[in-house]
This record gives C-alpha cells, sequence and structure tokens, in this order.
C-alpha cells in the first residue's frame, strides 16, 4: 500500500479520515474527507498519481464538522461530484471541476438528535442526479438537485436504527422510483 500524507495531525484525536471515493475516468485519483469533533473544519482532500500528490480543496468559509463526497459514473460527469457537508445543519454543493457551487438547499438539512460527526451518509443516484440521499439519523432524499429534502424514513423506527453509519445506493433508477436503499 501507499502512505498518503495529507498534513492533518494524526496525534489530534479529534480529526479522522471518513470518506474516500475514487474518480471514475480518472486513473489514480481519489477524494479523502475528514471529520472533526465540534471543531467544524473538516477538509476534503483531492489525491492524484495514487496520492503522490494531495491537495486541500476544502469550499472555503464553510463550516462543517464533516464531508462526503458523492461521484458520478458517467463520462460527462469526469473531475465532477457531489459534495455533503455540514454539521447539525447540511447542505449540498456540486463541484464543476473548477469550483463549489452554492448550497443548492438554501435550507439546511435538520434531522432528530442528529450531528454529523458522527453518522453522516450521502448518495447520487447514478441514473438521475435529481435524485439524492442524506442520512443522520433519519433519511432525507431530494427529488429536485438538492434544492429541497424530505424525511422519508423516520428517527429509530422498525427500518432505521437511530445512527445511519453506513449507507449504499445499491441500485439508481429513472426518478428514483426503484432505488434500492441500503441503510446501516
Amino acid at each position: 500500500y501507499t502512505e498518503v500524507v495529507t498534513g492533518i495531525d494524526a496525534k489530534d484525536p479529534h480529526v479522522s479520515l471518513c470518506d474516500a471515493e475514487f474518480a471514475p475516468f480518472e486513473k489514480g485519483k481519489f477524494y479523502l474527507c475528514t471529520r472533526t469533533n465540534n471543531a467544524y473544519t473538516s477538509q476534503l482532500f483531492l489525491c492524484e498519481e495514487y496520492g503522490k500528490r494531495v491537495k486541500d480543496i476544502s469550499p472555503a468559509g464553510v463550516k462543517s464538522e464533516r464531508m462526503e463526497v458523492a461521484v458520478l459514473h458517467e463520462q460527462k460527469y469526469k473531475g465532477k461530484f457531489y459534495l455533503a457537508q455540514g454539521w447539525i445543519h447540511c447542505y449540498v454543493r456540486f463541484f464543476d471541476g473548477k469550483v463549489f457551487s452554492d448550497p443548492l438547499n438554501k435550507e439546511a438539512v435538520n434531522q432528530v438528535y442528529a450531528g454529523a460527526y458522527w453518522n453522516f451518509e450521502f448518495s447520487v443516484n447514478q441514473k438521475d442526479t435529481s435524485i439524492m440521499y442524506l442520512s443522520m439519523t433519519q433519511v432525507s432524499r431530494s427529488t429536485d438537485g438538492g434544492r429541497n429534502f424530505k424525511v422519508i424514513s423516520q428517527y429509530n423506527e422498525k427500518n432505521v436504527h437511530a445512527d445511519i453509519r453506513a449507507q449504499v445506493l445499491a441500485q439508481s433508477s429513472e426518478k428514483g422510483e426503484h432505488d434500492v436503499l441500503i441503510v446501516g
């Protein structure tokens, strides 16, 4: 394996890596996200040449305890991705390969007893990017490209554990009508 040096303080118990996403169609390129315990200074790193070159590409001036990247597996999205970031208030942005958009959702996504440091998952439908899922203690879904989110699974009910620590969009479909989202 190759050690990737990001510049984060490995001795700081309040900072850790929380997400790694490989860039489709770009050999040796991936993204790493950090989380910070109540410091609100999470970071996003672009790693190239299998981690030999690392650059902090975090959006400037953004209060965030954790970030999650959702890459898209179509050639037209090469170098582009969605980014969810938050603490108790969560926002989604789009990276067009050069700059981040303003938050797509003007109203923050908030969930019952939620904090992004411990549990924060984000997925984008690969066939219809207007469909997005953001989970902490509930599952919220957007059907309009991240502008609005609606809770589709309540806190600690029979189908969702109180803290969602993993999420996989196992099947994407047009309009999200037959999506299969697995949370745990």
